[in-house]
């Protein structure tokens, strides 16, 4: 009798607390829709940890990605969003940036970056954007990736909407990321390294596991107080890192230009005198929503005027654009 007791027992404490699990969950899911710790980029697919760049593609990953459009997500050997890396005497152009860049809501084929391969076969056009990345991961990425791209030309994208205010932070939607300081001398600091794995992070990579409101509340709730506190820099340092940057791809016997996602005069003034050749890339053709991306008629615009900019000043043979030294 006693055993059938604490049978009984154990059967209504396990029933009463699945009761209490499920109600909770019920709770969060009324009042904490979307999920409350996914931000609309961690979400996109195939995100993983990088120590040295915060986040970065998963490789070999073929999934479907829903923001605004439902859309393919295919990347290659190397984690991009690109087909698989050649290796021919075209003169290759390398595109940075964000995701303007990536392409985000539209499909690959959608994307400037192939329409523009489409237009000139003669180039072979290498796309090496990542989601939401600022300029100082770009840095990162593009001197981790040079040798095994070996460009004629990069080609940086600058989000004028967040870049600059993306370069000031350790952290991006909610995950932790690399970031420079200038010093007295005016040389960067690298900073942040190696990047903390965030919950964003944790729960994107472990979607079954973490799809329960409760469990995503337990793992923000157990890396609280164990990452580092935000931290924005008093000092924007994007004029040092574009500088840094057109340094470093220059000494690499390669030609830099930066597309700008919208006018923006004291950035222009910046690349002026710095003699970093750009063009504007305004488009009224955006999404309404998850960051007014280019919509495919917004990527055609782009590859129009980046393919106008390229056949005015670039010089592939030379490596070089016409009019810099």
């Amino acid at each position: 009798m006693l055993r059938h007791k604490k049978a009984l027992l154990w059967l209504v404490t396990v029933v009463s607390s699945l009761f209490c699990v499920v109600v909770c969950e019920v709770i969060l899911r009324c009042f904490f829709a979307p999920p409350f710790y996914q931000r609309s980029d961690v979400r996109v697919p195939a995100l993983r940890h990088d120590p040295m760049l915060g986040w970065f593609p998963k490789e070999n990953s073929h999934t479907t990605a829903q923001t605004t459009t439902t859309y393919r997500v295919d990347t290659n050997s190397k984690g991009f969003r690109d087909r698989e890396p050649t290796t021919d005497a075209k003169a290759r152009i390398a595109f940075l940036g964000d995701s303007f860049v990536w392409g985000f809501d539209v499909e690959a084929s959608n994307r400037f970056t192939e329409l523009l391969q489409v237009r000139h076969p003669e180039w072979n056009i290498v796309n090496l954007g990542i989601v939401a990345y600022g300029t100082d991961q770009e840095l990162l990425l593009i001197q981790k990736f040079f040798e095994d791209y070996k460009p004629s030309l990069v080609f940086l994208v600058f989000c004028s909407e967040n870049d600059p205010k993306d370069n000031c932070w350790n952290v991006r939607n909610g995950c932790y990321k690399p970031y420079f300081t200038v010093q007295a001398s005016g040389d960067l600091q690298l900073n942040g390294v190696p990047a903390p794995k965030s919950d964003q992070i944790i729960i994107a990579n472990h979607p079954i596991l973490c799809w329960p409101y409760l469990v995503q509340w337990g793992v923000h709730d157990w890396l609280k107080g164990r990452l580092p506190a935000p931290f924005h820099n008093p000092k924007e340092p994007t004029d040092e890192i574009l500088t840094a940057m057109n340094k470093f791809v220059r000494g690499k016997g390669a030609a830099f230009a930066v597309g700008l996602t919208h006018h923006w005069a004291p950035m222009e003034t910046f690349l002026q005198g710095a003699n970093i050749p750009f063009v504007d890339l305004s488009t009224t053709n955006r999404f309404p929503d998850y960051g007014f991306h280019w919509t495919p008629q917004g990527h055609v615009e782009v590859c129009q005027k980046i393919e106008g900019f390229l056949g005015e000043r670039w010089r592939p043979a030379e490596r070089k654009f016409s009019g810099t030294d």
